[in-house]
């Protein structure tokens, strides 16, 4: 029995690549046992992973964290032409859960799209910003 040096998983005795972060078994711990006996007092010892990260929790939080992102960026689009600081606020909000979806799982697909969207949001909140600031100034001319 081995386990992964760079996440912890159990590993099958004939694996090359772990299953659980995908990073490649060195030779050198095919070679190596999880078991190592002392020949003075005749103990055994079993080495036990000091880490065991769950990838299915990540990709999970990744996934929700992508779906709420496509919420805000949708939902803030047509807010962001009726009022700037709602589309501001949607935006910033559905631009950080991407990121941290995108942190989370990379080739989280919902989390790419989240955060288009949110930088779309953005950029209309900007340009009724911008369009409220040039109609005012041009009132008061």
């Amino acid at each position: 029995m081995k386990f992964c040096q760079k996440c912890g998983k159990e590993l099958h005795d004939d694996a090359v690549v772990c299953i659980g972060c995908g990073c490649a078994v060195p030779s050198s711990q095919a070679q190596s046992t999880s078991q190592s006996f002392s020949t003075t007092n005749t103990s055994y010892t079993s080495q036990t992973p000091t880490t065991n990260h769950d990838f299915s929790h990540d990709y999970a939080v990744a996934n929700t964290l992508g779906i709420i992102s496509i919420i805000l960026g949708a939902v803030g689009i047509p807010l962001a032409w009726v009022l700037a600081i709602l589309g501001y606020l949607f935006g910033g909000a559905g631009l950080t859960l991407a990121i941290i979806s995108i942190n989370k799982d990379y080739f989280s697909t919902k989390g790419k799209v989240g955060l288009v969207l949110s930088i779309i949001t953005l950029s209309c909140s900007l340009i009724n910003s911008l369009l409220g600031l040039f109609l005012g100034f041009l009132m008061f001319m």
